[in-house]
């Protein structure tokens, strides 16, 4: 009798492939889905006009100083 014959071990053999086969598309759908998005903001952001520099650090805002 063989191993694999078993409802035992076909059952969760079964289930185990099947779920890693979801994973695999449900990841495979989603890097796409990623790509594209990120290239065509790519593609906005590289065809869009320069903003102007901003002065000082770009984390720290600006307050104008009295005189």
């Amino acid at each position: 009798m063989s191993l694999f014959t078993s409802l035992n071990v076909r059952l969760p053999a079964a289930t185990v492939g099947l779920a890693l086969l979801s994973a695999a598309a449900m990841g495979g759908l989603s890097w796409y889905a990623a790509r594209a998005g990120l290239t065509e903001a790519a593609q906005e952001r590289l065809q869009s006009p320069p903003r102007p520099a901003r002065r000082g650090s770009s984390w720290w805002p600006t307050v104008p100083r009295a005189t």
